[in-house]
């Protein structure tokens, strides 16, 4: 189990604190245990509050369908209209039935459409943009020059998205490659060069690779934007824009976004053609296999409950989120010193320390991971 400690240090606007004298068990049910809810406190004391959300289906939800999705439960991906090898590469990825964001998404952009779409991480939104792109792609030669350009905030994303799409593409001859900062930029040249379809990256590396003209777009079908509300939220507006004019005027765009501000309204009118918006369960933007609690507690005391927490769940992994780098080193190095088995990942670290970290996390030899 996966004991999710949610933005830590943000909390510090909470005016109320936490008696830590009492038992933990009087203020919070077991955090492992969905069947339970908090106890309720009778006094001014502070409780922990929860926001429960409905059982997700997570990647399989072969036991029901959703409402929200047009396919029956017994179709599956053969309903829609890929090629064997992607449907085999789904078997052997062990996707059995497709997600409402996959249901909705996949036959409008097999279509060629631009799609809008507003879905939350979790939900499988990137095979959703990653099958109808490889599908369109089987067929089209080996051009030297890139297909399909997917953009996203982080470097940790970037390699998420290019190992999933490199499942998808299993058995296929597909080339695919990531390129973000912090890695030796001559290597994600030397790739290019020998010539790949789809490209995953950051934006400030594309820009970076396009000044080198190293990456040249003039083929590019298909750009995806994932992440989108992210890559604006941290400033990626402009890098955004400067490659969407770039980009061929006769492109798929996909956007993907967990909300749909103004900003993200303005940029889709912008650079889309006429794009269907699908939205999944907008008005609930948390993840639904995540319950969630929270405590009221003074700044000076939420790393004593920290602790007090962690001592008393002892999960098998933990992610403790904190909102600034440097609250990150210093939550670290605090924790290190009582708790065995804790490193931290921030954006001050180098490249190759933090796929150390998330290496090491994934293998289970880090239990506890502090991270922006």
């Amino acid at each position: 189990m996966l004991l999710l400690l949610q933005r830590y240090l943000r909390y510090s606007i909470v005016r109320t604190s936490v008696p830590l004298d009492l038992p933990l068990d009087r203020r919070v049910p077991p955090l492992n245990s969905s069947s339970r809810r908090p106890r309720r406190e009778t006094s001014n004391k502070s409780r922990p509050r929860r926001n429960r959300s409905k059982p997700d289906t997570g990647r399989k939800p072969s036991r029901r369908s959703e409402s929200s999705s047009p396919k029956s439960s017994s179709s599956g991906f053969r309903a829609f209209p890929l090629d064997e090898a992607i449907l085999e590469a789904l078997d052997r990825a062990d996707y059995l039935e497709p997600t409402p964001i996959q249901s909705q998404l996949i036959p409008v952009a097999l279509e060629g459409r631009d799609v809008l779409g507003q879905a939350q991480t979790g939900t499988g939104k990137t095979a959703a943009f990653a099958i109808p792109i490889l599908q369109r792609l089987e067929g089209r030669g080996k051009p030297h020059r890139p297909l399909a350009l997917v953009l996203t905030p982080t470097r940790e994303l970037a390699v998420q998205v290019r190992d999933e799409f490199a499942r998808l593409a299993d058995g296929q001859s597909t080339r695919i490659a990531a390129a973000y900062g912090g890695k030796p930029i001559r290597q994600q040249i030397e790739k290019l060069k020998r010539g790949v379809d789809v490209v995953v990256a950051t934006p400030g590396r594309v820009l970076d690779l396009m000044s080198r003209r190293s990456l040249d777009l003039t083929d590019l079908q298909f750009v995806v934007l994932d992440e989108a509300d992210r890559m604006l939220d941290i400033g990626f507006r402009p890098d955004i824009e400067r490659i969407l004019k770039r980009a061929p005027r006769d492109r798929q765009t996909l956007l993907l976004s967990a909300t749909v501000p103004p900003t993200i309204e303005r940029l889709a009118q912008r650079y889309m053609h006429d794009p269907t918006t699908l939205e999944v369960s907008p008005e609930n933007v948390t993840v639904e296999t995540i319950d969630q609690y929270y405590f009221t507690v003074e700044p000076t005391r939420k790393f004593e409950l920290l602790v007090k927490l962690i001592e008393r769940e002892n999960p098998r992994q933990a992610i403790v989120f904190c909102r600034t780098k440097r609250g990150t080193e210093r939550i670290y190095q605090r924790l290190r010193k009582q708790i065995r088995g804790v490193e931290c990942i921030h954006g001050d670290m180098t490249q190759s320390a933090r796929d150390r970290v998330m290496k090491a996390f994934r293998a289970g030899k880090v239990q506890f991971l502090v991270a922006t």
